[in-house]
């Protein structure tokens, strides 16, 4: 099977993700180009068979650069080039495009689509918090978070999903809040809130500068 083109760069007025990963990051960018494409897949799909078949393509090819040459694909090459050797495997990312395939199956009730969702989120930040040097329990609370967020927008999700998806966002918000940021792991957090409330302007910078600063999430307030 072709692969499918990569997708591409993410507007970084709009997408929180930019946070984690600015200019010049051969590092991270990979991994959230990845993260696009898997989404992509999913929101172009209409006969789910397909969507999967295009997603075990992505399963195979990850899963063999633990143990080959990436063939001539720019996102397998520069995850091979720049996220293997910092801890990451292909194993893992393969385990990741798995979720997405479970996404596309149309059988699945939204509890199930809810627990997928969280995972996807906490999975893509373990795998940047390997890149970005951090270690924090919160880490993958605040991926989970910014992933139902993220979903809460999708195109495709009914009014219904929109609130659940948001409303179990706002709850590993709180959990995350109830966790310790030291400093490595602040942006993390600063994706999360941003995928929540989408704020911008002065406030919110000097807001953002506080905790990155200070560590204090009591700046957030509650949502």
């Amino acid at each position: 099977m072709t692969p499918p083109s990569t997708q591409d760069e993410p507007d970084t007025d709009t997408d929180p993700l930019t946070l984690l990963a600015g200019p010049g990051d051969d590092g991270r960018r990979p991994l959230l180009a990845l993260d696009r494409q898997f989404a992509s897949i999913r929101a172009s799909t209409t006969e789910p068979l397909i969507g999967q078949m295009r997603l075990l393509w992505w399963h195979d090819a990850l899963a063999a650069l633990d143990t080959a040459p990436a063939p001539a694909v720019p996102i397998l090459q520069d995850l091979q080039r720049h996220v293997l050797p910092c801890g990451v495997t292909g194993a893992r990312l393969a385990e990741w495009s798995d979720l997405w395939e479970a996404l596309i199956d149309p059988t699945i009730d939204e509890p199930e689509r809810l627990a997928i969702i969280n995972r996807r989120g906490a999975l893509l930040f373990d795998a940047l918090a390997v890149m970005h040097g951090a270690t924090a329990p919160g880490i993958a609370v605040a991926g989970a978070c910014w992933s139902l967020a993220d979903a809460a927008r999708w195109s495709d999700a009914t009014p219904s999903q929109q609130d659940a998806r948001g409303a179990a966002a706002r709850a590993r918000w709180r959990a995350a809040l109830a966790e310790p940021w030291p400093r490595a792991a602040r942006p993390f957090l600063l994706v999360a809130h941003a995928a929540l409330t989408d704020t911008r302007g002065a406030a919110a910078a000097l807001r953002t500068a506080g905790f990155m600063l200070t560590g204090r999430t009591a700046l957030f307030g509650a949502r």
